[in-house]
């Protein structure tokens, strides 16, 4: 664009210094360079609702696969190797809970800790009383870190496919807009140009001699 206005300009301060002038081939250059122009505006025109499109069509590509990531979590949540592993993590916990409750020292030493959360304190003193508080309990840590791990996955997903869609919106003014004003400008470049041309003494008829 910046070499086509270039031109112009240069033929437009030829033409005051030649006003007279003989510049037929500077209107053939002027001419050429108007059809280019007028050519590039009505590409960048057309371009521009393609391009959207892409970038919509890849953004649609990428909210699926943001999609089927998120289900596949969900769906290793629910299955039976994860349920392996809670459960496996429990019973060690439980073994080592075990432990502590038949060691006195040990126990009132975890009960005076500033380190031991007080849900786990009470825990600890009523399972001597109660051994089924200690498996109510971790049941309870199982469920909860099941919900925690799921809010976990749904809350990445929205995050990504916010990301996504405002990734993809960005993408689309940018590319639109710098279409439209390519080829507002490449226009407004051809038609001054033509009026330039068109108003030239070199395009304009010569008269007819006198008889």
């Amino acid at each position: 664009m910046l070499g086509i206005a270039l031109l112009f300009l240069g033929s437009w301060m030829d033409d005051r210094v030649d006003a007279q002038g003989s510049g037929q081939p500077w209107q053939l250059v002027k001419l050429g360079a108007l059809v280019l122009s007028g050519i590039l505006g009505l590409v960048f025109l057309l371009v521009a609702p393609l391009h959207v499109n892409n970038v919509r069509l890849a953004s649609n590509e990428g909210l699926q696969r943001i999609q089927q990531q998120a289900s596949q979590a969900e769906t290793q949540l629910s299955s039976p190797d994860f349920r392996a592993q809670v459960e496996q993590r429990r019973t060690q916990i439980r073994t080592q809970i075990g432990d502590l409750l038949k060691d006195d020292q040990r126990l009132n030493q975890a009960l005076q800790s500033g380190q031991v959360p007080d849900q786990l304190k009470n825990v600890l003193q009523q399972s001597k009383d109660n051994p089924r508080a200690l498996d109510e309990y971790l049941e309870e840590q199982a469920k909860d870190f099941s919900n925690q791990t799921l809010t976990q996955v749904r809350d990445r997903k929205q995050q990504l496919e916010k990301q996504a869609k405002m990734g993809a919106l960005k993408s689309q003014v940018q590319i639109g807009l710098s279409s439209l004003f390519l080829a507002i400008g490449y226009f407004i470049i051809t038609g001054t140009g033509l009026s330039s041309v068109l108003s030239s003494p070199q395009m304009k008829p010569g008269k007819a001699p006198k008889r």
